[in-house]
């Protein structure tokens, strides 16, 4: 299944080569009927850094539409936005199994890459304005309504997605909606084909330039408080699982941690930190923060210099743990038994560790060619996780067989954000993101049962 989105692109590889024709692409692309269970692939026009699929599902007879929370980095182009997307997918063949179901005229067979059913789509729900570039948002646990974002400016922002009106700039008027562009002309092209090509061309054009004008549209954030207290930017973020309101990230020598509950229209609208931990050196950067699942004051932290840390919100000791040999890249705790610990690092490793005694690691893998940028356990399974590498390859992996049960390679960028489905009807399927595309997919049942 493949949808493109309404503004769609064409991202360059290496020349004038597109993405899309490259071998590493047609091939994945040839074998997805095989390989997946579902799959929606969308073109971005700006990269986001963020994929995390929204507690929220709407059921209908035949499908299901899920809310996915991301985020764009124009580089100062454009005006930045946060964005709930709104992604329809079949709950079953059934719903693709119609008159106006597309067929492939060169296999003669059912679905397959680019067949996808009418009824499936992604849109985008609601744009809200972001000061600087997204680099990275988390909906709050406790309250999907709020959402908090680091920023390229060097900010933290909370936004509560349920007060920005559906009338007004930036959601209405919406975009303009382009046509596809015409089939190229060929020699043997008739005048009628050449008429009919130059008057899409007029029309696809006017549509463009009123593109060009609405994304010229800029704006104040809509955020409702500033988080205060970030050296330089910050690409990680986290809620706390146990506490409402608390979330911490971690910057450039340090991890600043704040509380936003139960703020009134009274407060000041800039929150400072009401804890920092600094390390060491001061030219480490924490990569990554995670709450642990268990303990409601306790987490975790990952450094470039290879530390891993333990940290209390009710005191000010910053605890390393253990120490790798390669920058540590990202963390993941699972929250099944709040002892294990993932650590991705810059060689490609996978370390997992039991907390309990973190002396040596349970388990080394190599799963990627180069740094691993994601990490997730899987909510529905305490042996799968999944890891995302600047290789533009997700795994996921069995710790218990030690295996590799499936590699996703429909992505051609360095992965920049993973998760996955935590709704229960939703069970092996991810939302994953590179800068050219976003997916949402799920392996077929034999990878997992094999």
């Amino acid at each position: 299944m493949e949808v493109i989105d309404e503004k769609s692109c064409s991202v360059t590889v290496s020349g004038n080569e597109n993405y899309q024709e490259t071998k590493r692409f047609c091939t994945w692309r040839k074998h997805t009927k095989d390989l997946y269970q579902q799959l929606l692939h969308v073109d971005l026009v700006w990269e986001s850094a963020v994929a995390q699929p929204m507690p929220f599902i709407t059921e209908r007879k035949h499908t299901a539409t899920h809310v996915i929370l991301s985020g764009t980095r124009t580089g100062g182009q454009e005006q930045s936005y946060l964005q709930l997307l709104s992604a329809t997918l079949p709950r079953s063949g059934e719903a693709l199994d119609t008159k106006e179901t597309a067929t492939c005229e060169a296999t003669g067979e059912f679905g397959g890459y680019g067949m996808a059913s009418q009824q499936c789509g992604l849109k985008i729900d609601r744009r809200m304005i972001h000061n600087g570039d997204v680099l990275c948002a988390r909906y709050m646990p406790h309250n999907p309504l709020l959402i908090a974002s680091t920023s390229s400016d060097g900010n933290g922002y909370i936004f509560d997605w349920s007060k920005i009106s559906l009338s007004k700039f930036p959601n209405d008027p919406p975009r303009p909606r382009a046509p596809l562009p015409p089939n190229e002309l060929t020699e043997k092209s008739s005048d009628e084909e050449r008429i009919q090509f130059q008057r899409r061309m007029r029309e696809l054009s006017a549509v463009v330039s009123e593109q060009d004008r609405w994304d010229k549209r800029t704006g104040e954030g809509q955020h409702v408080l500033t988080l205060s207290g970030i050296d330089g930017a910050s690409d990680n973020l986290a809620w706390n699982t146990q506490e409402e309101g608390v979330l911490a990230s971690g910057s450039l020598g340090r991890v600043s941690v704040w509380k936003v509950g139960n703020y009134s229209k009274k407060d000041p609208k800039t929150v400072e930190p009401f804890q920092q931990y600094i390390t060491e050196n001061d030219d480490d950067r924490i990569t990554n923060v995670n709450f642990s699942w268990a303990e409601p004051h306790s987490f975790v932290s990952s450094c470039t210099s290879g530390g891993v840390y333990f940290g209390d919100v009710r005191s000010a000791n910053f605890t390393e743990m253990f120490t790798l040999n390669s920058p540590a890249m990202c963390l993941s705790l699972s929250h099944h038994d709040s002892n294990s610990l993932l650590v991705g690092c810059e060689n490609g490793e996978v370390h997992l560790y039991d907390l309990r005694n973190s002396s040596e690691p349970v388990l080394v893998e190599k799963l990627h060619s180069t740094e691993v940028t994601c990490l997730q356990w899987c909510p529905h399974s305490p042996h799968l996780f999944a890891s995302g590498g600047k290789d533009s390859n997700v795994c996921i992996y069995n710790n218990t067989r030690k295996k590799v049960l499936f590699r996703h390679a429909g992505h051609t960028d360095n992965l920049l954000d993973l998760n996955w489905n935590w709704q229960e009807d939703c069970a092996g399927q991810l939302v994953s993101t590179d800068s050219n595309a976003l997916m949402i997919w799920r392996p077929r049942d034999v990878f997992f049962t094999d």
